[in-house]
């Protein structure tokens, strides 16, 4: 048994999620790990905070001297929720019993077409904070080899949801959108994955846009659920060449920020004077985007459930009318809280998974899913403290 914590702040940019999980190899089978949660809390970032990683996100002309403070500033948060998640939650201490932190940071810049991702949250202070061996800066060596970076989490997919018994797909709902396609008995070349498009990304910006700062989401979709769609915005939010593209793709608030949301409302001026019809139209073009992303894969696959994660899970408008939008392929929609998952844990449990894959030496991006020329080990070690062993603490864990 290893205890590891893994440390995951999405593109919405609203806290922390930190999970605890044990996790056990099976070395005799092909997809070798075991990985049970053991506990799981979400910290949302101070306001300020908040502002600050949001004004870097959007490109506003901040400085290096303020991106090198905000990147420690986020660090200091990491660390601080994987304390309170082993020992405030699951009442364990964390340098003696958690071997690893595994930490994605917060992304603030994704161009993978020039090379190029971004991930704030220096990993030298949440090893020195938490004093445990800390595995982050998961993207970059697969976008090194000419890949997209993104999504890392298909190879953990593959290894917790695949089945020998029928074809699943998955869906998270963050800031952005993503699916992963596990057809049945697939080996991790046959898994597909790749971003939608826009989850809660433009909706968040327009709840900012019109409460003036006060709100950050539209909760449960209540706001959206009194619009009517505007169908001319929605054809001309559709037109974008991204929806197009093939696989291989990812995308980040380099496409879906402000100036964006701007250029709609100035194309659409009739979406000022309506914020119920603004977010009715973000969120079907939301759900949209991802139907018609899921909808090819379900008819090849005989896909029949839907698995969704992310902050998207929550939105109650957004659950029902991505139900009503797949029910005629027959596909249903449940949340990973329906089939004994967490729905707000995937991630942090992936990048803890993904830590100890890294510790191990065992290449984790899935090259059909993310472009790159070879596999690769994911994720770059920085150890707490001198004299420190991690192979040893690798096999000390391992038998006891």
């Amino acid at each position: 048994m290893v205890l590891v914590v893994g440390l995951m702040s999405g593109t919405s940019c609203d806290g922390v999620d930190a999970a605890l999980v044990d996790i056990i190899e099976k070395e005799e089978e092909s997809t070798n790990l075991e990985v049970t949660l053991v506990a799981y809390t979400e910290i949302p970032y101070e306001k300020d905070l908040k502002k600050r990683i949001l004004a870097i996100a959007r490109g506003d002309l901040v400085g290096i001297e303020e991106i090198s403070v905000v990147s420690v500033m986020i660090a200091e948060a990491f660390a601080s929720a994987a304390r309170i998640v082993v020992e405030d939650v699951a009442k364990l201490n964390l340098e003696q019993d958690v071997l690893l932190v595994g930490s994605h940071g917060q992304t603030v810049f994704h161009a993978p077409q020039n090379k190029v991702t971004t991930q704030l949250g220096c990993p030298a202070t949440i090893a020195a904070r938490t004093n445990c061996w800390t595995v982050a800066d998961f993207r970059t060596a697969d976008v090194a080899r000419g890949g997209q970076g993104a999504p890392v989490l298909p190879y953990i997919d593959y290894l917790l949801h695949s089945s020998s018994n029928e074809s699943r797909l998955l869906l998270n709902i963050g800031g952005i959108a993503n699916i992963t396609v596990l057809p049945k008995g697939c080996a991790p070349k046959d898994v597909i994955a790749f971003d939608t498009g826009p989850g809660n990304m433009l909706m968040d910006i327009a709840m900012r846009h019109f409460s003036h700062g006060e709100e950050d989401m539209d909760d449960g979709g209540i706001c959206a659920s009194t619009g009517t769609v505007d169908a001319e915005a929605l054809a001309w939010l559709l037109s974008l060449p991204y929806y197009s593209h093939s696989y291989p793709k990812s995308t980040g608030r380099e496409l879906y920020n402000l100036t964006y949301f701007e250029e709609l409302l100035r194309n659409f001026p009739e979406l000022l004077e309506s914020q119920p019809n603004c977010l009715a139209t973000l969120l079907e073009l939301t759900a949209t985007t991802i139907v018609n992303s899921c909808e090819p894969f379900i008819s090849k696959h005989n896909i029949t459930q839907l698995r969704l994660s992310g902050g998207g899970a929550k939105n109650a408008h957004l659950l029902g009318t991505l139900q009503a939008k797949l029910k005629p392929s027959g596909c249903d929609v449940v949340t990973f809280d329906d089939v004994d998952s967490n729905s707000d844990a995937r991630e942090a449990l992936a990048f803890a998974a993904l830590a100890y894959e890294c510790v191990r030496g065992r290449p984790c991006n899935v090259i059909t899913v993310t472009g790159a020329s070879s596999p690769c080990i994911l994720g770059a070690v920085y150890p707490p403290s001198i004299g420190s062993n991690l192979l040893q603490s690798i096999m000390d864990f391992k038998h006891t």
